[in-house]
């Protein structure tokens, strides 16, 4: 896994959020691309999941992740 990847999962554990669970908050109508990104070795999440969580969590550092 990516470290960006790693540091999403960490952030999401933090959060208690599962894949199912973000794939709601961020409208998507399926978790397939989630699933990919967290099951895929070597995997980027796209430019525009990377804005999704940014935007929804205002609180996540983008420099840090």
């Amino acid at each position: 896994m990516k470290e960006l990847v790693v540091r999403l999962k960490i952030f999401l554990d933090y959060k208690n959020i599962g894949i199912i669970d973000l794939s709601v908050i961020l409208g998507y109508n399926s978790p397939q691309k989630l699933y990919r990104l967290f099951n895929t070795e070597n995997a980027s999440p796209s430019c525009q999941i990377i804005e999704d969580v940014s935007n929804k969590f205002q609180e996540l550092n983008l420099n840090w992740l």
